[in-house]
């Protein structure tokens, strides 16, 4: 099933660590790695979801979570933020922070929430929210885009 890692085609690729990870005992670091530095944001994201399934190549692996976490393809981005948080590794502090503002910018509300309940997990601090979110408000507003920057600037000159 490893051989198949190689295939030319992004699909068999994709498909193979999906099998992969249905038996984390078969799959070894070297596999998921392959995958999380594939060209196909396909078979990254299934990279990250067999890293999910395998916590004892988490250390091992972080290094490459942590370029994930500001990937171009959002998907990647908010798995490799929510796999952050699981992990709880400080080396994850910065690419948080760094991608954080840009992804208040794109209105990327779902990533800059996975991005800061891990940076909550990792460091211990917590940066509430003001004014406070209220149910029935445009999340996308100015007013709840302008909240969430300062939240970034926060988190920021907290670690920059």
């Amino acid at each position: 099933m490893q051989k198949l890692l190689f295939h030319p085609s992004y699909k068999v690729r994709t498909a193979a660590i999906i099998v992969l990870s249905t038996q984390p005992s078969f799959i070894r670091s070297s596999d998921i790695l392959l995958c999380l530095t594939d060209n196909s944001p396909n078979v990254r994201m299934r990279g990250i979801y067999a890293l999910n399934l395998c916590p004892n190549f988490w250390e091992e692996l972080s290094q490459i979570v942590s370029i994930l976490i500001n990937d171009e393809h959002t998907d990647i981005r908010y798995n490799a933020c929510q796999l952050a948080a699981k992990i709880g590794n400080k080396q994850f502090i910065k690419p948080l922070v760094d991608g954080l503002e840009k992804d208040v910018r794109h209105k990327r509300i779902g990533i800059v929430g996975k991005r800061h309940l891990a940076l909550e997990k990792i460091t211990g601090y917590e940066i509430r929210r003001k004014p406070e979110w209220q149910e029935g408000k445009d999340p996308y507003s100015n007013r709840s885009i302008d909240a969430l920057l300062k939240i970034a600037t926060k988190w920021k000159s907290f670690f920059n």
